[in-house]
């Protein structure tokens, strides 16, 4: 049972990896600017299952190929998506 529940975890840090490598295609955003990293604030249960952030960070550097990805991802535990959410993301992108 433990392999399903983790074929389904890694399953699901491919799909993320592979929108955010299109964002990246798309914008650059999770390559950096001006020697700073882009942050992504993560929100979800999944984001805080053990190793899933590793896991997609892996996956979507292995999809970007020889660029180097430099991003932070963080989280909060009481995050959401309404305005304190945000502001907490931009105060510790801030720092």
């Amino acid at each position: 049972m433990s392999f399903i529940a983790r074929a389904i975890v890694a399953r699901s840090a491919l799909h993320a990896a592979l929108v955010l490598a299109a964002v990246t295609e798309r914008t650059g955003f999770g390559l950096g600017a001006e020697g700073h990293p882009d942050l992504l604030g993560m929100e979800g249960s999944v984001w805080k299952s053990p190793q899933y952030p590793e896991l997609v960070r892996s996956y979507w550097q292995t999809l970007l190929g020889e660029r180097g990805l430099s991003v932070d991802l963080a989280a909060e535990p009481s995050y959401n998506a309404s305005l304190s959410g945000p502001l907490y993301m931009a105060a510790i992108h801030g720092r």
